[in-house]
């Protein structure tokens, strides 16, 4: 009498295949690589971006302070802004210009208002971004409250500022004093090669 069910010999019997463990590779994490702004601080380089106002003004000049303090190699000012308050950039260019290290600095997209006396005014060497624009035409002066006076010495400040800035840019520029007033006063964006050629900026990069 036959078995009810076929006979299967425990000996002869295949195991299931067993699937491979995945390969797990350990990962390093690479502070560098996962913090940009910290890539570009270990080169030397401050990124202005943005409008530069109060605030930005502060963290830029903190940034220059430590950077000169570590060695005397270049730092770069990297900027790419639309600029800010004339009085928030003073700080920053008396700390450009009280700096042991050369302050260079590179535009790329756009130099406006006073994003571009960052570029022109720099110690290091100025260069400029084949397709960026520099345009010197500054913000003008919010409005402000008080009395006759103190609204008319307010005004004389911002003329005076803009002379002594006038002044400096037609020592480091292809212009006059009268021009570089015009464009503070109505200036349009400037073509990379047309800065090169009025000495804002020392070659395209």
């Amino acid at each position: 009498m036959s078995a009810p069910f076929p006979y299967v010999d425990p000996t002869k019997r295949e195991e299931e295949p067993v699937a491979p463990s995945p390969l797990i590779i350990p990962t390093v994490s690479d502070p560098a690589r996962d913090d940009p702004v910290r890539a570009l601080a270990d080169r030397r380089i401050v990124f202005v971006r943005g409008r530069i106002d109060d605030a930005a003004a502060n963290d830029i000049v903190a940034q220059l302070l430590t950077f000169d303090g570590r060695r005397d190699d270049a730092i770069t000012l990297l900027v790419n802004s639309t600029g800010g308050p004339l009085t928030a950039i003073v700080p920053v260019l008396d700390t450009i210009a009280g700096c042991h290290s050369p302050v260079a600095a590179t535009a790329i997209g756009q130099a406006n208002g006073t994003a571009a006396l960052l570029l022109a005014l720099a110690t290091g060497e100025r260069l400029v971004a084949p397709n960026a624009s520099v345009c010197l035409r500054l913000e003008p002066e919010p409005s402000v409250t008080g009395t006759t006076d103190q609204v008319a010495a307010l005004a004389d400040q911002r003329r005076e500022l803009e002379g002594r800035l006038a002044d400096e840019l037609a020592r480091r520029s292809a212009f006059s004093r009268d021009e570089v007033c015009d464009h503070f006063t109505r200036g349009h964006p400037i073509p990379a090669a047309d800065a090169v050629a009025a000495s804002l900026a020392d070659r395209t990069r």
